[in-house]
């Protein structure tokens, strides 16, 4: 497939082009990445078509590190592999934002798997308003096999789901969070085909002075020093997505 410039564009003969506008406006034209969930619209996507340098790094301890590879994939040749240092509570990610939307209904995703038995996994939301953020994220616990979603009013609060597939590497899991960010309310979270109403949680906030905005984040923790790591494939964010 070749990489071109928009429609409307007067650019014309002048080979494969990588455009960021391009891409973007891709994005907003596809709806769902997965046949099993319709709802809501790209705003923004990424393959690692082009490397690490689209996202930040988001890490802890010396040895952490994120590097480019190749293998099995939800989309694409290319993935991300998270691997954090050697030493209980490093943690290796990154982190990628984009504006509000007009509707502030916004989700992220992923698709994934770890390995290491003492993997923490991490998938979040955060909404950056200028005075404060707010902050929901989905906790991957595999050593005790559940998952947890950061709430207001329960605190981790336990969604009851088996995740030990998600450890075997033998597919990528999808991940999704969905927050209206005018009430920010957790509207839903989603594992796979699984979905979970959690409408009637909150996300919790903290004072934070920064400009506004939406950020997806993913990072890989170690619990107890020993070897784990994360790949990661085709992230997103999306908005329009009750």
């Amino acid at each position: 497939m070749s990489h071109g410039a928009k429609d409307y564009s007067n650019i014309a003969n002048v080979g494969n082009l990588y455009r960021l506008d391009d891409l973007a406006e891709l994005a907003v034209r596809l709806g769902s990445p997965i046949d099993y969930d319709r709802r809501g619209q790209l705003q923004w996507v990424y393959s690692f078509d082009d490397g690490l340098t689209p996202v930040i790094p988001w890490m802890a301890g010396a040895n952490s590190k994120l590097s480019l590879s190749t293998g099995m994939n939800a989309h694409g040749i290319f993935r991300c592999t998270m691997q954090p240092g050697g030493v209980a509570g490093n943690y290796a990610g990154f982190a990628h934002s984009i504006p509000v939307s007009n509707d502030k209904i916004m989700s992220t995703f992923a698709h994934f798997y770890v390995g290491g038995a003492a993997a923490h996994y991490y998938h979040h939301l955060i909404h950056y308003t200028g005075t404060e953020y707010y902050y929901a994220h989905m906790y991957f616990d595999f050593a005790n096999d559940t998952v947890f979603v950061s709430t207001l009013e329960d605190g981790d609060y336990d969604l009851h789901y088996s995740i030990a597939d998600i450890a075997s590497a033998s597919y990528l899991a999808f991940v999704k969070i969905v927050c209206n960010l005018n009430t920010h309310k957790i509207v839903r979270a989603q594992i796979n085909s699984d979905g979970f109403d959690l409408h009637t949680k909150s996300m919790p906030s903290q004072a934070y002075t920064v400009r506004g905005g939406v950020q997806l984040g993913e990072q890989v923790a170690t619990s107890d020093g020993s070897s784990v790591y994360a790949v990661v494939d085709t992230v997103g964010i999306m908005t329009n997505d009750e």
